[in-house]
């Protein structure tokens, strides 16, 4: 495993390796690894001749008042966990001034109109487009043949899929399904945050996501009826504030007034200070 700092060296090895025809895997990450990240790794593995994953913590996702100095960074530990999955190829680390050698808000952004503004784009207007921004940077950095995310972050894998459609990039993006703790918890950097009795607490954000899917394998398919005995069973058992609870259609991630089995339940809430998201879709499947 070779770890990579700058654009020009990454360019170069994966320049040879393009022109020997190998498939190439990438796995963008802000590092933070936990076995959600390692999962989209070992899927790279499995399907390409080269994988590649990066570790960077992009500036431009984050708003004034977010945890951007805070964010964990434990790129030791993280490239311990890579090597010991065997054959990654290059983890690429380039420093913030790589993408951004001038003032970050002077950058060329990428913005999707519409879908970018709702759900978690209203609390947090800067978010999608410094994602879309940054990934595409690493696209043309990396060139992959394949790329993979994970469905936890629903709204971000959509965005990601739409640019690469609407700007014609030759990448096919890889879904792969949420991880989670024995408890139910979705994996994320963030439960960094949390204390053992705020994991407990926040493992009632997916309980509360089954009930909705219970609810409506049951027959109720009133998106009103449904969320609000969400709400209530969230209120009864935890404290969490809720910032939304949404029913949006997989095909367009827009909102639905009733249940069908291309419905996606979208949420995202505060355990005291952290922000989690997760989401399930109402079909009778493993989430």
């Amino acid at each position: 495993m070779n770890q990579i700092e700058t654009i020009d060296k990454i360019q170069k090895v994966i320049g040879i390796a393009k022109r020997a025809r190998k498939s190439i895997g990438f796995i963008p990450t802000m590092g933070a690894l936990h076995q959600g990240h390692l999962s989209l790794v070992k899927q790279s593995l499995l399907y390409n001749d080269i994988t590649v994953v990066s570790i960077f913590i992009n500036p431009t996702q984050f708003g004034p008042n977010e945890d951007y100095a805070q964010y964990p960074r434990t790129i030791d530990k993280d490239l311990f966990l890579l090597s010991q999955l065997n054959h990654v190829d290059y983890v690429f680390t380039p420093k913030p001034d790589s993408f951004y050698m001038e003032d970050p808000l002077k950058s060329t952004r990428i913005h999707i109109p519409k879908t970018s503004t709702y759900y978690c784009g209203q609390s947090r207007p800067h978010f999608f487009d410094g994602v879309c921004s940054i990934v595409l940077r690493l696209f043309n950095c990396i060139l992959p043949t394949n790329a993979y995310f994970g469905e936890k972050d629903f709204q971000q894998l959509f965005l990601i899929q739409k640019m690469v459609h609407d700007l014609f990039l030759p990448i096919k993006i890889i879904k792969c399904p949420i991880v989670r703790d024995e408890n139910g918890l979705a994996m994320s950097s963030r439960n960094l945050y949390l204390r053992s009795s705020q994991k407990k607490e926040a493992s009632y954000i997916y309980k509360m996501l089954k009930y909705g899917q219970e609810l409506y394998q049951a027959g109720n398919t009133d998106v009103s009826d449904v969320k609000a005995k969400m709400h209530q069973f969230l209120e009864k058992n935890t404290a969490i504030k809720l910032e939304y609870i949404v029913f949006v259609d997989e095909s367009n991630l827009e909102l639905v007034n009733v249940c069908t089995e291309t419905t996606r339940v979208l949420v995202a809430a505060k355990v005291e200070n952290t922000r989690l998201i997760d989401n399930v879709s109402l079909r009778n499947e493993l989430n």
